[in-house]
Formats: C-alpha cells, sequence, structure tokens
C-alpha cells in the first residue's frame, strides 16, 4: 500500500487517469482540492473521485465557489423578493460561473438527478479542509492553499466557515509548521518553474500545483508518494 497527494486537477480527466493506472486497490490517495473547472471533463472528475473509496476529498477554492454559489441559489428559491438576497446569488454565480470558469461545470452538474445534487451539495459541507497523516513516521499537514488556525486539528468546512478563505486562498510565500511537513496546492509552480516541478523547501514544504489549470505545455499533474517522498508527473 502506498499513500499519495495530489491536488488542482481542475477537470483534466486524461492526466488523472493516468495517474489511477499506476496504483493499486490497497492505496491512499489524498486529494487536496481544485478538482473541478476549466478542464474538458466538467464534473465527471469531481463524481469519479468521490465515489473511489481510496480518494480523501479535500476542499479547493474551487469547490468552495462551487458550494456558495449552491447555497446562494437555495437561498433565492426561498425569497424570490428579497433584494439583498438576490444581489448575493449574483455575485456567487459571477464569481464562480463567468470569473472562474465554473460555467460548464454547473451545466454538467444540472444534468444530474435531484437527489444527487443534493447528496453533492451536503458532501461539500463536510469536507475536510486541513488534515494531519502520518506515513512511515513522517508527519504531515495537508491544506489546499496554507495552513490556519490550529495546526494539531483536523478540520472540515462547517467546522470553519468564517475563516475559510484562509485554508483555500490564502497565497503562501513559505509554510513552516513544526514537527510536521506541509503540502499545499492552490500556488502554482509554472509561476516560479517554468517546467512545472514541484517546489520543496527545505524537506518542510510541498507545492504540488503543477499549472494544469493553464492547460499549457508546461501543464501536469503532480502526485507526490508519501512514503518515500517521490514525485511523479502525469
Amino acid at each position: 500500500m502506498s499513500t499519495y497527494v495530489i491536488s488542482d486537477i481542475h477537470s483534466h480527466k486524461d492526466n488523472l487517469d493516468r495517474f489511477l493506472r499506476t496504483t493499486t486497490p490497497e492505496d491512499k490517495i489524498f486529494c487536496l482540492g481544485d478538482v473541478i473547472d476549466k478542464g474538458e471533463a466538467g464534473f465527471q472528475v469531481f463524481l469519479d473521485m468521490m465515489e473511489d473509496p481510496r480518494v480523501t476529498f479535500m476542499m479547493g477554492n474551487h469547490e468552495l465557489m462551487m458550494y456558495l454559489y449552491l447555497e446562494a441559489q437555495k437561498l433565492v428559491k426561498r425569497n424570490p423578493d428579497n433584494l439583498r438576497v438576490m444581489n448575493y446569488y449574483y455575485n456567487k454565480r459571477d464569481h464562480w460561473q463567468f470569473y472562474n470558469y465554473g460555467l460548464e461545470t454547473y451545466r454538467d452538474f444540472m444534468t444530474l438527478p435531484e437527489e444527487k445534487r443534493e447528496e453533492i451539495f451536503m458532501y461539500f459541507r463536510e469536507m475536510p479542509v486541513q488534515l494531519n497523516i502520518e506515513v512511515n513516521g513522517r508527519k504531515f499537514l495537508l491544506v489546499h492553499s496554507m495552513p490556519y488556525g490550529d495546526y494539531d486539528m483536523d478540520v472540515c468546512y462547517s467546522d470553519v466557515e468564517e475563516d475559510i478563505d484562509h485554508y483555500v486562498w490564502d497565497r503562501a510565500k513559505f509554510c513552516h509548521v513544526d514537527g510536521r511537513i506541509v503540502i499545499t496546492g492552490h500556488n502554482v509552480v509554472c509561476h516560479v518553474d517554468d517546467v512545472g516541478r514541484v517546489i520543496e523547501t527545505d524537506g518542510l514544504w510541498y507545492d504540488i500545483d503543477c499549472g494544469l489549470a493553464a492547460n499549457d505545455a508546461y501543464s501536469r499533474l503532480a502526485a507526490l508518494k508519501l512514503d518515500d517522498l517521490s514525485v511523479n508527473y502525469y
């Protein structure tokens, strides 16, 4: 059994499938979020990973934007004449669907049966946003963008709604948490390293977002194997 961390797939199913073909049914896979939006596979990548028992799925800023829009949609259905609610709804819709490429994800999501859509909505609420795990005697802290709060605590969205932006939106410049190796996505390594390699800082912080969102010649999926801290690209 091996343990892997991946992040920022952004609906690029081919890259994910190439990685999954190298894994076994006994492996564990932690995904740091941003599975949706921007790629060609719509919402299907999210569904595949949600239903894979090997995957622990964490929230990224794109999952948060989708959840907040779906929440706003529920509010406006209950309060169609409330101007404040309507403004909130349009703000969340535009922020996700038009400024952050969520429109195709939403269209794909809306083809699902209503019961499945509600199941996914509730799944978002309980998605982890910060996790502590241990592999081969090494302690790791996993988070989409930047560690925050009490590092000893595993937290999900419903625990930290008011502080959620720190976990999924903040841009880390250096992450150092005593006694742990920090692993993040979100900060695109191609902005620092043109060939899209995982950035490792003094063995204390690994940034594994290798730019699939850009969909260019340098874009690829990185899989960090926690058993030996090796990296493979897909």
